[in-house]
């Protein structure tokens, strides 16, 4: 069973398993038993928190019962089971993101896989690194969504977009342990040349349970290029400022502004007018990002 504890010695042993393993005998022990830890290095990899895509993976090194060896990723995917979501760790350099794996696919020498992220998050998705598999263990469910079930489609896209979030800043946390309440964006498409708008819809919580949804409106003047789409997140500090939102009529002045997330991003955000705000970029470029003038409506669930 995989623990960040031996990961650590593990990656030394995935060196050693190259070495090895590139020597080994065509009876290798390999076959549809799940009793080993698997390793696969790869020399590059694309992370956007919902796919990984490992590049250039020459081989699936195999170790227990004391036996190690390589198989071809072909051979390793097809004994891949559809109900299987095994526990895995991506090591990047010294980050270690904790992972449920699903639907492996190869294309070449790359491998993709849908994936389900349980804790930590990742800077880049350059360089090499080493994804460690232990099919003998289910994933655990995400941090991000633990507590609740969606109870329908714009709660589970909420949360799901929460979860992307935690991923790219994870001391975000902190604000969702101490706010009231938050209002989550999932999509907001803005776009236009000098005079702009933006439109999205989301939904509301208090004390991590749904309690509304809400449309945010926009219109904007100033220098602004092109279109954008973005996830927005609204943290209310304390229960005026919530309740000011359930009016229906609350709107965001010029001087509040939204953090970008990076890692560590919010560390140093703080509240302005009992809210904080945070946003995501998910495609697109604009020039101007700011919130104010951004008006909510609020409908009771």
């Amino acid at each position: 069973m995989i623990t960040r504890t031996n990961v650590r010695s593990l990656t030394l042993a995935v060196l050693v398993g190259v070495v090895v393993a590139s020597v080994a005998t065509a009876e290798a022990p390999f076959d549809a038993k799940r009793d080993y830890v698997f390793a696969q290095n790869a020399h590059g990899f694309k992370f956007d928190g919902d796919t990984l895509i490992l590049r250039n993976v020459a081989s699936t090194l195999y170790f227990g019962d004391g036996q190690f060896g390589q198989v071809a990723n072909r051979d390793f995917v097809k004994h891949w089971s559809a109900e299987e979501s095994p526990y895995a760790v991506l090591r990047t350099g010294s980050e270690e993101i904790v992972l449920g794996l699903a639907n492996p696919k190869i294309k070449g020498s790359d491998i993709t896989y849908v994936v389900t992220v349980v804790s930590g998050a990742a800077n880049a998705s350059t360089g090499a690194c080493t994804l460690f598999i232990d099919p003998s263990r289910s994933a655990p469910a995400p941090a991000a969504t633990a507590d609740r079930e969606p109870i329908n489609r714009r709660d589970r896209e909420a949360r799901e977009v929460i979860a992307k979030f935690k991923l790219k800043d994870p001391s975000l946390e902190e604000f969702f342990k101490d706010a009231v309440g938050w209002a989550v964006f999932p999509s907001i498409a803005k776009g236009g040349f000098i005079i702009g708008g933006a439109r999205g819809d989301g939904v509301v919580y208090h004390n991590d349970e749904v309690i509304g949804y809400s449309t945010l409106t926009q219109g904007t003047i100033g220098l602004q290029i092109g279109g954008q789409t973005y996830s927005e997140i609204i943290f209310f500090q304390d229960e005026p400022a919530l309740n000011h939102f359930k009016t229906g009529n609350a709107e965001f002045s010029g001087q509040v502004s939204a953090v970008v997330v990076t890692a560590g991003a919010s560390a140093d955000a703080g509240y302005a007018a009992g809210v904080a705000v945070f946003t995501m970029v998910r495609g697109g470029a604009m020039l101007e990002a700011s919130v104010g003038g951004q008006g909510f409506s609020f409908e009771e669930k």
